[in-house]
Protein backbone atom coordinates (compact mmCIF):
# COMPACT_ATOMS: atom_id res chain seq x y z
CA UNK A 1 0.00 0.00 0.00
CA UNK A 2 2.83 2.88 0.74
CA UNK A 3 4.49 1.76 -2.20
CA UNK A 4 1.07 2.30 -4.38
CA UNK A 5 0.55 5.74 -2.00
CA UNK A 6 3.92 6.76 -3.33
CA UNK A 7 4.15 5.83 -7.35
CA UNK A 8 0.63 5.89 -7.73
CA UNK A 9 0.55 2.34 -9.30
CA UNK A 10 0.45 -1.35 -7.87
CA UNK A 11 4.24 -2.91 -6.69
CA UNK A 12 3.43 -5.99 -9.12
CA UNK A 13 1.02 -6.41 -11.76
CA UNK A 14 -0.69 -9.15 -13.70
CA UNK A 15 -3.51 -9.62 -16.45
CA UNK A 16 -5.16 -12.77 -13.91
CA UNK A 17 -4.62 -13.43 -10.55
CA UNK A 18 -2.09 -16.17 -11.14
CA UNK A 19 0.14 -13.61 -13.24
CA UNK A 20 -0.16 -11.43 -10.37
CA UNK A 21 0.83 -14.19 -8.07
CA UNK A 22 3.86 -14.71 -10.20
CA UNK A 23 4.63 -11.27 -10.47
CA UNK A 24 4.74 -11.50 -6.49
CA UNK A 25 6.99 -14.13 -5.93
CA UNK A 26 9.44 -14.17 -8.96
CA UNK A 27 9.59 -9.92 -10.12
CA UNK A 28 11.18 -7.00 -7.91
CA UNK A 29 9.19 -3.85 -8.17
CA UNK A 30 9.49 -1.10 -10.56
CA UNK A 31 12.83 0.93 -7.47
CA UNK A 32 12.38 3.99 -10.28
CA UNK A 33 8.93 4.38 -9.95
CA UNK A 34 9.74 5.65 -6.34
CA UNK A 35 9.84 9.50 -6.25
CA UNK A 36 12.96 10.99 -5.83
CA UNK A 37 12.01 13.19 -2.84
CA UNK A 38 11.16 10.17 -0.73
CA UNK A 39 12.76 10.00 2.33
CA UNK A 40 15.78 7.23 2.50
CA UNK A 41 14.22 5.49 5.96
CA UNK A 42 11.10 4.92 3.88
CA UNK A 43 12.90 3.87 1.00
CA UNK A 44 14.67 1.32 2.76
CA UNK A 45 11.35 0.32 4.51
CA UNK A 46 10.20 -0.49 1.58
CA UNK A 47 12.62 -2.70 0.61
CA UNK A 48 12.30 -4.56 3.27
CA UNK A 49 9.11 -5.15 3.19
CA UNK A 50 8.78 -6.44 -0.42
CA UNK A 51 12.11 -8.48 0.05
CA UNK A 52 11.68 -12.16 -1.90
CA UNK A 53 12.83 -14.06 1.38
CA UNK A 54 10.70 -13.90 4.15
CA UNK A 55 13.60 -14.00 6.91
CA UNK A 56 14.38 -10.56 5.71
CA UNK A 57 11.13 -8.92 5.94
CA UNK A 58 9.33 -7.15 8.68
CA UNK A 59 7.92 -8.95 11.29
CA UNK A 60 4.94 -7.39 11.74
CA UNK A 61 3.35 -3.78 10.79
CA UNK A 62 4.29 -2.53 13.98
CA UNK A 63 7.60 -2.56 13.22
CA UNK A 64 6.83 0.02 9.57
CA UNK A 65 4.53 2.38 11.89
CA UNK A 66 7.62 3.08 14.07
CA UNK A 67 9.55 3.43 11.45
CA UNK A 68 7.19 5.57 9.76
CA UNK A 69 6.68 7.99 13.11
CA UNK A 70 10.39 8.16 13.72
CA UNK A 71 10.85 8.65 9.67
CA UNK A 72 8.06 11.75 10.06
CA UNK A 73 9.20 13.08 13.87
CA UNK A 74 13.01 12.86 12.64
CA UNK A 75 13.61 10.16 15.53
CA UNK A 76 15.90 8.10 15.20
CA UNK A 77 17.76 10.31 12.17
CA UNK A 78 21.16 11.46 12.18
CA UNK A 79 21.35 15.15 13.26
CA UNK A 80 22.49 16.04 9.25
CA UNK A 81 19.65 14.29 7.83
CA UNK A 82 16.98 15.93 9.97
CA UNK A 83 18.21 19.35 9.54
CA UNK A 84 18.21 19.05 5.85
CA UNK A 85 14.50 17.83 6.25
CA UNK A 86 13.58 20.74 8.29
CA UNK A 87 15.18 23.70 5.91
CA UNK A 88 12.69 25.54 4.54
CA UNK A 89 14.27 26.33 1.55
CA UNK A 90 13.60 23.07 0.43
CA UNK A 91 9.52 23.00 -0.57
CA UNK A 92 10.15 19.52 -1.45
CA UNK A 93 11.01 18.40 2.15
CA UNK A 94 9.48 21.09 3.81
CA UNK A 95 5.88 20.59 6.40
CA UNK A 96 4.49 24.10 5.69
CA UNK A 97 0.60 23.57 4.84
CA UNK A 98 -0.51 22.21 1.82
CA UNK A 99 3.30 20.78 0.91
CA UNK A 100 4.16 17.08 -0.32
CA UNK A 101 5.74 16.43 2.42
CA UNK A 102 2.43 17.33 4.91
CA UNK A 103 0.33 15.77 2.09
CA UNK A 104 2.77 12.58 2.22
CA UNK A 105 2.83 12.41 6.00
CA UNK A 106 -1.00 12.77 6.08
CA UNK A 107 -1.86 9.77 3.85
CA UNK A 108 0.94 7.48 5.78
CA UNK A 109 -0.48 8.14 8.74
CA UNK A 110 -4.48 7.32 7.06
CA UNK A 111 -2.81 4.26 5.68
CA UNK A 112 -0.89 2.76 9.37
CA UNK A 113 -4.40 3.69 11.08
CA UNK A 114 -6.69 1.59 8.28
CA UNK A 115 -4.07 -1.33 8.11
CA UNK A 116 -3.78 -1.29 12.13
CA UNK A 117 -7.45 -1.09 12.13
CA UNK A 118 -7.82 -3.63 10.25
CA UNK A 119 -5.88 -5.83 11.35
CA UNK A 120 -7.86 -5.33 14.84
CA UNK A 121 -11.04 -6.39 13.57
CA UNK A 122 -9.92 -9.42 12.06
CA UNK A 123 -8.30 -10.18 15.49
CA UNK A 124 -11.14 -9.32 17.11
CA UNK A 125 -13.74 -11.51 14.64
CA UNK A 126 -10.96 -14.64 15.33
CA UNK A 127 -11.14 -14.22 18.89
CA UNK A 128 -14.87 -14.06 18.93
CA UNK A 129 -15.00 -16.74 17.18
CA UNK A 130 -12.63 -18.92 18.78
CA UNK A 131 -14.20 -18.12 22.28
CA UNK A 132 -18.23 -19.39 20.97
CA UNK A 133 -16.90 -22.88 20.54
CA UNK A 134 -19.42 -25.64 18.81
CA UNK A 135 -23.25 -24.92 19.52
CA UNK A 136 -24.37 -27.32 22.33
CA UNK A 137 -26.62 -30.07 21.38
CA UNK A 138 -30.37 -29.76 21.90
CA UNK A 139 -31.79 -33.12 23.91
CA UNK A 140 -34.98 -34.31 23.88
CA UNK A 141 -36.59 -37.23 25.37
CA UNK A 142 -39.57 -38.75 26.20
CA UNK A 143 -40.10 -40.65 29.23
CA UNK A 144 -41.12 -44.56 28.27
CA UNK A 145 -43.04 -46.70 30.78
CA UNK A 146 -41.21 -49.48 32.40
CA UNK A 147 -39.94 -50.84 36.05
CA UNK A 148 -38.49 -47.97 38.26
CA UNK A 149 -34.80 -50.11 37.75
CA UNK A 150 -33.47 -50.40 34.37
CA UNK A 151 -29.57 -50.50 33.35
CA UNK A 152 -27.70 -51.10 30.31
CA UNK A 153 -30.18 -50.27 27.31
CA UNK A 154 -29.72 -51.13 23.60
CA UNK A 155 -31.55 -50.48 20.97
CA UNK A 156 -32.15 -53.00 17.89
CA UNK A 157 -30.70 -52.37 14.33
CA UNK A 158 -34.76 -51.55 13.38
CA UNK A 159 -34.86 -48.63 15.87
CA UNK A 160 -38.01 -50.15 17.16
CA UNK A 161 -37.28 -52.53 19.92
CA UNK A 162 -35.25 -51.34 23.04
CA UNK A 163 -33.42 -53.98 24.80
CA UNK A 164 -32.58 -53.96 28.78
CA UNK A 165 -31.81 -55.12 32.07
CA UNK A 166 -34.87 -55.00 34.57
CA UNK A 167 -34.75 -55.34 38.55
CA UNK A 168 -37.89 -57.01 39.02
CA UNK A 169 -38.42 -58.51 42.99
CA UNK A 170 -34.95 -58.23 43.39
CA UNK A 171 -33.67 -60.39 40.32
CA UNK A 172 -31.94 -58.86 37.45
CA UNK A 173 -34.15 -60.09 34.73
CA UNK A 174 -34.07 -59.36 30.74
CA UNK A 175 -36.87 -57.38 29.08
CA UNK A 176 -37.62 -56.05 25.37
CA UNK A 177 -40.01 -53.09 24.73
CA UNK A 178 -41.43 -51.72 21.73
CA UNK A 179 -40.42 -48.26 21.25
CA UNK A 180 -43.67 -47.39 19.72
CA UNK A 181 -46.47 -48.18 22.31
CA UNK A 182 -44.27 -48.30 25.26
CA UNK A 183 -44.97 -52.11 26.29
CA UNK A 184 -42.75 -54.27 27.46
CA UNK A 185 -42.36 -58.28 28.24
CA UNK A 186 -39.93 -59.66 30.74
CA UNK A 187 -37.91 -62.70 28.79
CA UNK A 188 -36.46 -64.33 31.49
Amino acid sequence: MLYELLTRKPAFEGETTSDLLAAVIRADPDWGAIPATTLPRIRELLRRCLVKDPKQRLRDIGEARITIEETLTGAGEPASLVADIGRPQEPALSAAKGSPLRSWRHEVLWVVTACLALFLGIAAVWWARARRGPPSPDWSAQMLGGPSIAMGPRISPDGHTLAFQAMMNGLTQVAVMDADSGDWTVLT
